[in-house]
Formats: C-alpha cells, structure tokens, sequence
C-alpha cells in the first residue's frame, strides 16, 4: 500500500476513534453514495441501504473503540465497502428465514430457489473481494479507482502518470489476473459465475 493511501487510512481511522465531525461527514460523503449503489444492485433499496450504512459504521466504531483496526491492505473506502456486503449478506439471510409462505394445501415454502440463487450472488462477490485483497497493491488502487470511485480512464492516466492506452492495458491485465484468480478458487463451477 502506498504512503498517501496509508496516511489517510490512519487519519480516517483516528478521526473515527476521536469522533472527529469532518472525518465522519468524509466518510458519509465518499462512501454511502457507493453503498447505496451496491445494495440497490443488489435488490435493496435506499432504506435497505441506509441499514446497511449505519450497522457497518457502528460495527466499524465499536471495533476501533474496543480493539483498534488498522488496514494496510486496502483502502477505508474499499475496507468500508466490503464491511457492508457482509451486512447486507447478514440483512438477506436474516430476510429470508423469516419471509415464509404457506401455500393452499397448508405446507410452508420458502421460495428457496430465490433464497438460493441471492446467497449465491453475495458468494460470488465475497470470493470476488476475498480475491482481490490477493492482487499487488498497484491492481487493486487501479481497480478501485475505477471501481470505488467511479474514476473515467483520463482521470487515472492522469493519477498514474502515464498514458491513457497503458491505462487501459493495465486495467486489463489487471482485471484478468482477478478473473484467473477467481476461476482458480474452488468454488468457481459450483456457484456458476455468470459470464
């Protein structure tokens, strides 16, 4: 991880601990507007979304206030994304042992065939993130550039240095290492990822 990613990481996390105003109001700007977009792909809705953003940020504060977090793979931002998959996961399986149909004859259905097929997708997206902390550090800044923070290719030449068409090949070079990475894990056939 580079320096500057370093530095912010540690004053982002510092101002969490401390309750700092502008840190929290950075980290509702940069990050909520990602989240919301990830749950609504996903099937949720802003509400959903704003759930998800408040228990990964409280799950975040209580684990800085009770035995400190640092990150030195990642990102906040990319930290802070991948902790509201996982409670957005937490919030579908929650759903769905509840929601529980009784059809005519008086038995119980669970629709388990939707229920199946959403774990699925939040599989796929855990080995998806579980691969991409296994990138080099200069993947996984490119791709979150492109991903996280919605950066157009002119944008991260211009961050790289370099030009735009050895941009787009290391994008792809990248991108295709986390493809090879995922399709190696052992449970690539069994979830069928799509594509």
């Amino acid at each position: 991880m580079n320096n500057k990613i370093r530095a912010e990481n540690e004053h982002i996390l510092e101002g969490l601990r401390r309750g700092d105003l502008r840190v929290i109001e950075k980290v509702f700007s940069t990050c909520k507007p990602a989240v919301i977009q990830m749950v609504v792909r996903q099937g949720g809705n802003e509400a959903d979304a704003e759930d998800v953003f408040m228990d990964a940020f409280e799950a975040i504060y209580n684990r800085l206030q009770s035995n400190g977090l640092t990150l030195d793979r990642a990102s906040f931002k990319t930290y802070f994304i991948q902790v509201c998959l996982f409670q957005w996961s937490k919030k579908i399986r929650k759903k769905n042992r509840v929601h529980q149909v009784t059809n005519p004859a008086g038995e119980v259905q669970t629709g388990m065939e939707e229920v199946h097929e959403a774990l699925a997708d939040l599989d796929r997206k855990k080995i998806v993130a579980e691969k991409f902390q296994l990138l080099s550090e200069g993947c996984r800044q490119l791709l979150d550039w492109f991903i996280s923070e919605d950066k157009n290719i002119s944008e991260v030449a211009l961050l790289l240095g370099i030009s735009e068409g050895s941009t787009r090949k290391r994008k792809y070079e990248c991108k295709e290492k986390l493809f090879r990475l995922v399709k190696e894990d052992p449970m690539y056939q069994e979830l069928k990822f799509p594509g």
